[in-house]
This record gives structure tokens, C-alpha cells and sequence, in this order.
């Protein structure tokens, strides 16, 4: 598949910052979208293809955490994201979960892409536990959301991930967090659109997500050197995204993406996988593959999608959807021998759009009502006070 029909797209801060990760790995990739309210971040962010929502609403600043306003402008500017989604077959959207842009304009973007018939995959981080109970709840409201629209949503904890990397300085420790999701995330678009000697496709991705009921947990592990195989699978059984492998230990379902360098051996690949098979259970849906990237020579990446709920039935009853209910839907993913990404869907037809064409800083925003008075209306008219013309 041309790799530019590949939109990976950050939504907010925490997302654009990502995908300046992602841009920085190699110039040779997917097309990158940086998508903010905040005009400070779309000028400091590297891609090539920014854009700014809810000028309007926002004067160019962030939404202060206030999700409706996120939505909003996401819903006031979609006209400048749509280009990208048709153009698209898969959509990767990135997102940090609990501010207000990402929060809020994730949701309309998707249901956009939706329409327009892209397949879905969502990496999300989820908020801190010192973040507060605020952000940790808008997160945990919207991912559900999120799983409904998508195809596949894959969940990182910043409490998770920010201990696997160590007691760095803070500044260095987002650099570094942001690097390790942006090269995992880059891994696994290129196991799903290049052949490989062992090939894995979206159709993989999508049977072991769906199969897991619609979200899994990502952990990653990295080697350089001449034991390069066993520093890397060390790192992964002992991150804190594993919980030191008890979190692999009973997983039902587990897609393996190893990423090396033209010098990556099938022993190399025999080692890790038996190291990983002695940990998962013999029930575990355990599928891999391989990417060979002159970039990873001396070193290898190991990125593992996981989940510790497996039911195939969901499968099944999804593919009886589609064909009975839903025609316009993707159909269950086979196996198959080529990386490709299944059709794209038919778009459905669109309801009649009656918004009017011009929109105010605050339409759309709940009055503020204070002792009883929409203190949206002007003191004159509240009190009824006649200005002489």
C-alpha cells in the first residue's frame, strides 16, 4: 500500500508533540498532521501540516481544559481537516487524553473520519494520577467514546510510561516518553504497510483488538550491541508497562512487532519469541512480525500489543453485523500474506447539515447563569433600562 494514504494525525498538545517525535525519526514516512487551538504549539510543532481550529472561539490561545470548547472548535474548523481524512484509508490518530482540545475535538474528527470511511487506529495516553481527579475523569469518560468510533484504541498510562523510562530530569523525561510512544507508534504503521520476511497487516490489528473488546495496553522494549536481542527483550519483561511481565504472564492476546536492521538473524528472532512464549499462557492469541529498517542496524525494537481479555465470539458477532446490518462496514479481517489494509469503506450517506455558515465565538456554549440570571444578556436588558438612540 503507498504509504500516503497514511494520515497519522496529533490532536492537542500532548498529541502534536508526539508526532514531532514521529516527524523526527525519518523524513521518509506518513503523511503527519499537527491539529491545535493553541497557535504558539502549531508554530513550534515540526510537520509541515499544521492546522488551526477555533480561532473564533479561542483567539488563537489553548482551551484552558474546557472540553466543549475543544469540541466546538473542532466542529467550527472540520472543513480543513477533511481533506486529509479522504485522502486517507487509515487514520492513526495520537492524543493525550484529559486536556480540553484533545479531549474534545478527538471525538468529532473521528466521527468525521468515520463518515468519510477511513479505518481507525487511536493512541491514547491517559492523565497522571497528580494530575487530579478532573483530567483523570474527562480521560476515562471519553475513552469509551473513542472505542465506539475507532477500530482500535491502544491505552498508554503516563504513570506507566513515565516509570519505565526512570528518574530523569522532567524536561527530559516527556522528550523521552514522547520519542519512545512516536517510535512505537512508527513501528507498527510500518508493520501494517511494508512487507516483511514475517508479515503482519491491519487485518492482524484489527482481529487481536477487536478480539480483546476494543482497547489493549502497548509496551515496548529496545537493544543495541552484539547481545542486542536479549538487552532488548530484558528491557521489555522488566518495564513498568509490563509490571516486570506479570501483565504478559496473562494476557490473552498479544501482536508482537520486531523492528531490525538488515543484520537481525533468525535466531535473533527465535530467542525473543521463545523468551516471550515461556511467558505467555498456552491459551495466549499470539501473532508477529517482522520489520527490517536500515535505521535499526545494531539494534532492535520490540513492540507488543497486549491485552489480558480475549473473546472470540465478539469477532464473529461483529462479522454477522456487518454483512446482515451494516454493509457499508469493514468485514472481519483475514489472514493474509501481503501487508495490505482492507478496502476502504463506502461512505455513508450524511444527514443534511442545517448549522448556519456563520459561527459566533460562543454558539453552541451553555449560558452562564449566576443567581438565577443569563448573565449572557447585556445589564440593560436584565434590568430593563431603555438607552435613548
Amino acid at each position: 500500500m503507498n504509504q500516503h494514504k497514511v494520515c497519522i494525525m496529533g490532536i492537542g498538545g500532548g498529541g502534536g508533540k508526539i508526532i514531532d517525535r514521529i516527524s523526527a525519526l525519518s523524513a521518509d514516512g506518513p503523511v503527519l498532521v499537527v491539529v491545535n487551538t493553541d497557535i504558539r504549539a502549531l508554530e513550534d510543532a515540526s510537520p509541515s501540516r499544521k492546522i488551526k481550529i477555533g480561532q473564533i472561539r479561542t483567539g488563537g490561545s489553548g482551551t484552558g481544559g474546557n472540553v466543549e470548547l475543544g469540541r466546538l472548535s473542532a466542529e467550527d474548523d472540520i472543513d480543513k481537516i477533511k481533506p486529509y481524512l479522504k485522502n486517507a484509508e487509515l487514520l492513526i490518530l495520537v492524543v493525550a487524553l484529559g486536556g480540553g482540545t484533545g479531549t474534545g475535538a478527538t471525538q468529532v474528527i473521528l466521527e468525521q473520519a468515520k463518515r468519510d470511511g477511513c479505518h481507525i487506529l487511536c493512541f491514547v495516553t491517559t492523565p497522571f494520577t497528580f494530575e487530579g481527579e478532573t483530567r483523570i475523569d474527562c480521560a476515562k469518560k471519553a475513552l469509551p467514546d473513542l472505542c465506539k468510533v475507532s477500530d482500535a484504541v491502544i491505552s498508554i498510562p503516563n504513570d506507566l510510561l513515565f516509570e519505565s523510562i526512570g528518574r530523569n530530569k522532567m524536561s527530559q523525561a516527556f522528550i523521552k516518553a514522547d520519542e519512545t510512544v512516536g517510535t512505537a507508534i512508527r513501528s507498527i504503521w510500518k508493520l501494517i504497510t511494508h512487507p516483511g520476511y514475517i508479515n503482519l497487516d491491519f487485518a492482524d490489528l484489527l482481529y487481536t483488538v477487536r478480539g480483546a473488546g476494543g482497547a489493549c495496553s502497548l509496551a515496548y522494549g529496545a537493544g543495541k550491541g552484539h547481545n542486542k536481542a536479549q538487552n532488548a527483550i530484558n528491557e521489555l519483561l522488566e518495564s513498568c508497562l509490563t509490571k516486570q511481565s506479570t501483565l504478559l504472564a496473562v494476557a490473552k492476546v498479544a501482536m508482537i512487532s520486531i523492528v531490525g536492521g538488515e543484520d537481525l538473524t533468525i535466531k535473533e528472532v527465535g530467542d525473543i519469541m521463545g523468551k516471550l512464549n515461556s511467558i505467555f499462557s498456552k491459551d495466549t492469541h499470539v501473532s508477529m512480525g517482522t520489520i527490517i529498517d536500515d535505521a535499526w542496524r545494531n539494534k532492535i525494537m520490540i513492540t507488543i500489543i497486549f491485552s489480558d481479555s480475549w473473546n472470540s465470539k465478539i469477532v464473529v458477532e461483529e462479522k454477522s453485523n456487518v454483512q446482515k446490518e451494516e454493509p457499508s462496514l469493514i468485514p472481519l479481517p483475514q489472514k493474509t500474506t501481503g501487508a495490505k489494509i482492507p478496502k476502504k469503506r463506502k461512505e455513508a450517506q450524511s444527514g443534511l447539515r442545517l448549522d448556519a455558515n456563520i459561527k459566533k465565538r460562543f454558539d453552541g456554549v451553555n449560558p452562564t447563569i449566576l443567581y438565577g440570571e443569563d448573565m449572557d444578556i447585556p445589564a440593560f436588558k436584565r434590568h430593563g433600562i431603555k438607552i435613548p438612540e
